[in-house]
């Protein structure tokens, strides 16, 4: 009961950890360097985003066991060590705060009323077999795709097994609330969008009080706002960005958008709003 107890602790903390070590090696390789808008919570949905990519990609020849994903989170552990002298020490205080006082809320949440009808069955497919098809000809659930559901295969770990599913929209919303703050705290933004930030903050911060009662719907829309919000920087700018700040804005909007079209197919018509301002 303890060791069950103690590892359910633990292995969120190895978990957020990793996640972010993903996204800082995704920063090295496709950010620009003089990005100034990115910070550590936007690393962590990227490294959620390049998680997802890696799952998509190992799902089409192994199953998601113990021994695959603990190779893979230990590789995000030892890249969250090797580039730790980048990370933002006041950002990386932001995101364990907002993980600690949420963390309750993941104890105490139910699971989302479609959980039991194809969330848990899809994602327990994924760690227990390799791609199959014609799933869809059994049960309707099975032609519900989602990047959540590789991500959550991922978390299937010794002892807690199935019951870490639900930590994936629990990482969602660290990463979603942290960034917020973040923003908030950055005076390049204008006091507009700072203003709409902060009603956003509260508005989230009520209507999710329940962490894992949500299903696909909205760890995309999560993704959605924050998009917008990069967009907004650039419309409402007290003086107009330079390219290297414009693109960076629709850099990281673009990102989070395409991140929030592989969680439901529903979320691709967004990528209309920063392609227009693009253009």
């Amino acid at each position: 009961m303890f060791l069950n107890l103690f590892l359910f602790f633990l292995y969120p903390f190895l978990i957020l950890t990793s996640v972010v070590g993903y996204g800082l090696l995704f920063q090295r390789f496709f950010i620009s360097k003089k990005n100034i808008f990115l910070n550590l919570p936007i690393i962590g949905f990227l490294g959620l985003f390049i998680l997802y990519l890696i799952s998509f990609s190992t799902h089409l020849i192994l199953p998601h066991n113990f021994i695959h994903n603990f190779i893979i989170l230990l590789i995000g552990f030892f890249l969250f060590y090797k580039f730790k002298k980048k990370i933002n020490k006041k950002e990386l205080k932001i995101i364990i705060i907002i993980f600690l006082v949420l963390f309750i809320g993941f104890f105490i949440a139910k699971t989302n009323e479609d959980f039991p009808f194809y969330h848990l069955p899809m994602s327990l497919q994924i760690v227990e077999q390799k791609i199959q098809f014609g799933l869809g000809n059994l049960n309707i659930g099975y032609n519900h795709y989602s990047s959540l559901f590789l991500l959550n295969s991922l978390f299937y770990l010794p002892v807690t097994g199935i019951y870490l599913f639900n930590l994936t929209n629990f990482l969602f919303q660290v990463f979603f609330f942290s960034s917020l703050l973040v923003f908030l705290n950055n005076k390049k933004i204008p006091d507009f969008v700072l203003i709409l930030i902060g009603i956003t903050f509260l508005i989230f911060l009520t209507k999710f009080n329940r962490l894992a009662e949500y299903g696909v719907d909205m760890p995309g829309q999560l993704l959605v706002t924050l998009g917008i919000i990069f967009c907004l920087i650039f419309i409402f700018h007290e003086k107009k960005p330079d390219k290297e700040s414009s693109l960076s804005l629709f850099e990281l909007s673009f990102y989070l958008m395409i991140f929030a079209f592989s969680t439901k197919v529903l979320y691709l018509i967004y990528l209309l709003i920063p392609l227009i301002l693009v253009l």
